[in-house]
C-alpha cells in the first residue's frame, strides 16, 4: 500500500463511512474505484483526487502523502492586501 491508499482508508475510517457511503456521497466516484484506490491497485485522476480531497476537507498534497498538514493554506477570515502602484 503507498501513501494514497493509507490516507483514504484512515481518513474514510476517521469519518465513520462505508466505501459505499462514500461513493453514494461522491455521486461520480464508484464504489470499486474508491476500493482500488485504498488497496492501490488504481490511482486516481487528478479531477477526482480533488473531489475526494473536497471531500474530507484536505489538500491534494495530503492525500498523497507529500505533507503531513492536512491543510497547504492555514484557514483564516482575516485577509491582508498589498496594494502597489506605480
Amino acid at each position: 500500500m503507498n501513501k494514497l491508499s493509507n490516507r483514504l482508508a484512515y481518513l474514510r475510517k476517521k469519518k465513520g463511512i462505508t466505501l459505499k457511503e462514500m461513493s453514494r456521497d461522491l455521486g461520480s466516484i464508484k464504489e470499486a474505484s474508491l476500493s482500488r484506490y485504498e488497496h492501490g491497485r488504481r490511482e486516481p485522476k487528478l479531477d477526482t483526487l480533488i473531489k475526494i480531497a473536497n471531500y474530507f476537507d484536505c489538500s491534494v498534497d495530503y492525500l498523497l502523502g507529500r505533507t503531513d498538514q492536512k491543510h497547504n493554506i492555514e484557514k483564516s477570515n482575516n485577509f491582508s492586501f498589498l496594494w502597489m502602484s506605480d
